[in-house]
């Protein structure tokens, strides 16, 4: 009985030391590791991609379950049951907000106690909400095209859910996007023709609105060169400069732009290159031919971390690839509402639009120059014109008050009309009750054209033939913008004849605006208007004299060069002709004397003198040869500076005011050519 009793104490033992051994192998401390797979990125505003903390879920055996929070990446779970165990973590960021989650499993033994998670999914929904604006003034019929990459790179295109042509904005807002990082392409159309563009990554959270108003740049100033950043909108930038390409560069000459890191290793960077919202390249390094104009380069840039895609641009202009004073032909293309029908002339304004008369459109169209592309502003005809347009034949621009001044044929007339660079409008100035009087209408003329005097603000309308039995005489009429009164405006043309000019085939003003110039190539006749002599209210017409009459037949071009010097173009040459007086006594007599010849380079034959006197440069344009030549103005000489060929033979021709662009007609297309002039 005592050895039964003995051997189930010893029994009773070995099984409550067996099972006190299980009970306690049941038990392992775990080790998490969290892995964060995202990077910082661009994100709405007010959010943050910046984890923060991790919250961390597990289920195991028997019901066990285990939920905490911690800011740490590691982190030791004790006395965990044995088993198998599914883990989830999820990064929060600074709200609270759940923006990255990760899970893996876990069999939980002595011998395998460490578990990694990696967080690799982003996290929920968000929505989009973007707003376009642009300038509504220099687009008449805008359109936007949109495309959407998402995170798994599917490109497509979406449209707007609202354009306002009026206020020159558009809006797209989508709902229920996949959280994650996206490329948003961009490209502002007026009509066919494309204005602008550009290219920027997004990021869009779990629960949020991705809300931004982008401003579309039209001919837009170029930005500071140097470093720029791929911002993230929480303040967490991927830092990086752009090295090779500052805000001006040649056009039409290769560029090279690098992205260089500064806080991410340079071989782990993917990055996709934009130019004016097209993609031009890959890689670190882009190299690209910019054509003349203002452009905007854009880089996307990401990392192979999730969710890591940043993005900035750079504004900068690309100039002319030619020398000071050289006119550089630009590439130019027309929105199919220009209208060069018929009979046409063209002039630029004070703020390098264009205004284009045409015949048979019967329209008066003021145009803008954006891009290297000619689109029409506002068009008038007939019903909407201050004026009417049918017959217009010469266009003059005064820039000094944005004037402008219509010459037309049935009936003869001009008519001063005030331009409003702020509306894009004209207001015809000709009242009886206002500073201007009514349209000026010319007794017997058959040509009119205006001639602007720069400094006095005067305008000459011309070739205006008074005819009798016995003679025919060249008379003129000066035009006052600042008269006061009807008797002061027009100065009839009975008090300027000339003489001995019949044939006007060309006309100059002097820089300071005190005497012009009326050339008759027939008999090689110079007669000239007198706005200085007796006083500044007197105004006289004389017959003048030169030597060099048999020089000047056949002229084709005349131009001052200062105040006391004329140049003067024929086929083999230019020849300079000085002023003097040679009585004192008779202050009625001019002579112009000759000075000098310069040959014509290739035989040029003057058809236009272009002259800037701001910038020191005039322009030939030369028919026959068909080409310009410029010519550095040195005091009271020319100094020969290029020759630019033209593939057309031109028949008109303008300078815009600050000497920057010039455009010239070809002979029976009426097709308009542009040059820009770079001057430093």
């Amino acid at each position: 009985m005592k050895r039964k009793s003995l051997l189930f104490i010893v029994v009773l033992l070995l099984s409550l030391l067996l099972f006190s051994c299980t009970e306690g192998n049941t038990r392992q401390n775990m080790e998490i590791f969290i892995k964060d797979s995202r990077s910082k990125t661009i994100l709405p505003e007010g959010s943050s991609v910046d984890v923060v903390k991790y919250k961390i879920e597990g289920a195991g055996p028997n019901g066990s379950k285990v939920a905490f929070e911690t800011s740490r990446t590691s982190y030791t779970l004790e006395g965990m049951v044995i088993g198998s165990w599914a883990l989830t973590a999820h990064g929060l960021n600074r709200e609270g907000v759940a923006i990255v989650e990760g899970s893996t499993t876990l069999n939980l033994t002595p011998a395998n106690n460490k578990a990694t998670i990696v967080l690799d999914t982003l996290v929920g929904k968000g929505e989009l909400d973007l707003t376009f604006k642009w300038d509504s003034k220099k687009l008449n019929n805008p359109n936007l095209k949109l495309f959407l990459t998402d995170p798994l790179g599917t490109r497509s295109e979406i449209k707007p859910d609202k354009i306002d042509n009026a206020t020159g904005s558009a809006n797209i807002y989508r709902s229920n996007l996949a959280s994650g990082s996206y490329t948003i392409q961009v490209e502002l159309y007026d009509g066919q023709i494309k204005y602008s563009g550009f290219t920027e990554a997004l990021r869009i959270l779990d629960a949020t609105t991705t809300q931004s108003t982008i401003n579309m740049a039209i001919n837009e100033n170029p930005s500071a060169e140097g470093s720029i950043t791929l911002i993230n909108q929480a303040g967490v930038p991927v830092r990086c400069t752009i090295t090779g390409l500052s805000t001006t560069t040649k056009a039409n000459k290769e560029v090279t732009a690098s992205l260089s890191p500064t806080n991410a290793s340079l071989n782990e960077i993917s990055a996709t290159w934009y130019l004016d919202g097209n993609k031009i390249g890959t890689g670190t390094k882009i190299n690209f031919i910019p054509k003349l104009g203002s452009h905007r380069l854009d880089v996307v840039a990401s990392t192979p971390k999730l969710g890591s895609s940043g993005s900035t641009y750079l504004l900068f202009e690309a100039n002319a690839l030619g020398q000071t004073g050289e006119p550089i032909l630009n590439d130019l293309s027309f929105g199919k509402d220009i209208n060069l029908e018929g009979k046409t002339d063209f002039e630029f304004t004070s703020d390098n639009k264009l205004f284009i008369s045409s015949t048979s459109a019967q329209t008066l169209q003021l145009c803008s120059i954006s891009n290297n592309t000619i689109t029409a502003d506002t068009t008038y005809d007939n019903q909407t014109a201050p004026i009417a347009v049918t017959d217009i034949t010469n266009l003059y621009f005064i820039d000094d008050i944005n004037y402008l001044m219509v010459t037309s044929s049935k009936p003869h007339k001009v008519i001063a009309l005030s331009y409003n660079a702020n509306t894009n409008t004209l207001t015809k100035k000709l009242d009886n009750n206002s500073v201007l009087n009514e349209e000026m209408k010319f007794y017997g003329s058959n040509y009119t054209r205006p001639i602007y005097i720069p400094t006095l603000k005067k305008v000459i309308s011309s070739c205006d033939i008074s005819a009798n039995e016995y003679e025919m005489r060249y008379g003129l009429s000066i035009l006052d913008p600042f008269a006061t009164n009807n008797k002061d405006f027009i100065y009839d043309w009975r008090n300027f004849e000339l003489t001995r000019i019949i044939n006007c085939t060309g006309y100059t003003s002097t820089p300071s605006g005190d005497n012009t110039i009326f050339l008759d190539n027939t008999f090689g006749y110079l007669g000239e208007v007198d706005f200085t002599f007796m006083g500044a209210t007197n105004r006289i017409g004389v017959d003048t004299l030169t030597s060099e009459e048999e020089k000047l037949k056949d002229a084709t071009a005349i131009s001052f060069i200062d105040d006391t010097h004329l140049v003067i173009g024929k086929e083999d040459q230019l020849i300079m002709l000085e002023k003097h007086f040679p009585y004192p006594e008779d202050n009625y007599q001019r002579y112009w004397d000759f000075t000098s010849s310069i040959p014509n380079q290739d035989g040029n034959t003057p058809l236009i003198f272009l002259t800037n006197y701001k910038t020191g440069y005039l322009y030939s344009i030369n028919k026959g040869s068909n080409n310009i030549t410029t010519y550095k103005i040195n005091g009271s000489t020319l100094t020969y500076c290029y020759t630019t060929p033209l593939n057309f033979i031109p028949t008109k021709a303008r300078l815009s005011a600050d000497g920057q662009l010039m455009m010239v007609q070809e002979e029976g297309t009426n097709r308009l050519t542009l040059f820009r002039i770079l001057l430093r």
